[in-house]
């Protein structure tokens, strides 16, 4: 059991900070975005219009099929340029009404 106990320990979820250390610049991926639906059809502008703003958006956010009758997923390539275009834009992203988490 004690094994497990400190197992456990070592899976602490890694800081925004801890994860951007060691990327190179600039960085592409798929930004995923997990929402209220309620909020989808104006979330998905607003996402659209903050990433461009920033010249990060390579792609138009889609919706990606959700189980959830709840919860939507949004997802878009983007690129960005800089550490700091990157932590401005999650904070951005995180603040828009409906949004649960950005990946």
């Amino acid at each position: 059991m004690k094994e497990i106990d400190k197992m456990e320990e070592k899976r602490a979820i890694p800081t925004m900070t801890e994860v951007t250390e060691g990327l190179e610049y600039p960085v592409e991926f798929e930004l995923r975005v997990i929402h209220v639906l309620a909020e989808g059809p104006a979330l998905t502008a607003e996402l659209a219009r903050l990433l461009s703003e920033r010249g990060a958006s390579l792609e138009t956010p889609r919706a990606l099929p959700s189980s959830s009758a709840k919860y939507g997923r949004l997802a878009c390539r983007v690129r960005f340029e800089d550490k700091d275009g990157l932590y401005a834009a999650y904070a951005a992203i995180g603040g828009l009404p409906g949004v649960k988490a950005v990946l």
